[in-house]
């Protein structure tokens, strides 16, 4: 599947200019759509899991370097 297919143009905001991505429910291409906008090779993502009922895979995005290791 191409991501060209997933990119999601928010029907509420209408905007004349400007990007017209936004974010959908796969996570991986929720990534790769920030990663695209922040080119950096220090922007790092850790991947978890939460839940035990009804786990959810989530991601905390940083830049190395920048954001306190702890």
């Amino acid at each position: 599947m191409s991501n060209q297919n997933n990119l999601l143009e928010p029907a509420a905001e209408k905007v004349p200019s400007g990007p017209h991505e936004s974010f959908g429910a796969d996570l991986q291409f929720n990534l790769t759509l920030i990663r695209s906008r922040l080119c950096s090779n220090r922007l790092k993502y850790k991947l978890l899991t939460v839940g035990k009922v009804n786990p959810k895979k989530l991601a905390i995005a940083y830049f190395e370097g920048r954001a306190d290791p702890q």
